[in-house]
């Protein structure tokens, strides 16, 4: 009956673990900068919430995302209306030099 119950409760604790690692992998993929962010505040919670994400993976299963997906992942997390201009002509540009 005791073995049981560690099973359960080991089973209970994994699926909280997982449960808490598909939420911080959620909240980066989801990160957008607020209308009314400054865009050094926007990169400090950038950065923390892939920090966040990353201590979810293990040895195993390490969360592995480039500096360049990053960096994509943030372009487009940018605030819409104040860098659409900026965000148009890089499209514009990645275009022309087809990369």
């Amino acid at each position: 009956m005791a073995s049981n119950n560690k099973n359960t409760q080991s089973r209970y604790g994994e699926l909280c673990q997982c449960v808490k690692d598909l939420a911080a992998k959620k909240a980066y993929q989801n990160i957008k900068q607020g209308s009314f962010e400054m865009l050094a505040q926007y990169s400090v919670r950038f950065r923390d919430s892939y920090k966040v994400c990353k201590a979810t993976g293990t040895d195993e299963q390490p969360v592995k995302v480039t500096e360049q997906e990053q960096a994509l992942d943030f372009f487009h997390g940018s605030d819409q209306g104040r860098y659409v201009h900026f965000k148009d002509k890089f499209v514009e540009w990645v275009g022309n030099k087809g990369i």
